[in-house]
Parts: C-alpha cells; structure tokens; sequence
C-alpha cells in the first residue's frame, strides 16, 4: 500500500468511529452513576422478544434431557458452551 494514503484512511476511520465514541462518553457526577449505568443498560438490552432463547428448556446434563425428552416426546437439542450465556457474551 502507498504510505501516502494512510493519513487519509486513518482520517476516514476516525471521522467514522468518533461520533460514536464521543456519546458514550459523557461525564456523570459519583452520585448519579449507578443511575446512569442503570439507563444505559436498558437502552442496549435485548428485549423479551429478542431473547427467545431462553424459552428453551434447558437442563444442565445429558441425562435430564433424555429423561425430559422422554417425558415430553420431542427431541433433544444438545449445544455446547464455553462462556457465560445468560449475559449474551461468549
């Protein structure tokens, strides 16, 4: 790549990315911090709706899913994971 056009791609990718830096970091005073945390969270949250993924029947080992299968007549989903699911981050 020609070092004369990085100056320009670095510039293009900072007036991208900026804007959306800059309105996540406004400055909230020690008190109201929890608050504020609190909001931003319910902002990006998924809702009920997009977390349909917990509405499945899960059970921690092999064994209570064959017998929760049996039970119920329909078949097992086995998943794997390494990670914490409940928080939506791997």
């Amino acid at each position: 790549m020609d070092n004369r056009i990085v100056p320009f791609i670095s510039a293009g990718i900072l007036l991208t990315f900026l804007p959306l830096y800059a309105e996540d970091t406004k400055t909230v005073g020690d008190g109201k911090l929890v608050s504020a945390v609190n909001s931003r969270i319910a902002k990006i949250e998924p809702s009920r709706q997009d977390r349909k993924i917990d509405e499945i029947g899960w059970v921690p080992t092999i064994r209570e899913a064959l017998k929760l299968a049996k039970q119920t007549n329909r078949p097992i989903f086995f998943f794997t994971h390494d990670g914490d699911i409940s928080t939506g981050r791997c």
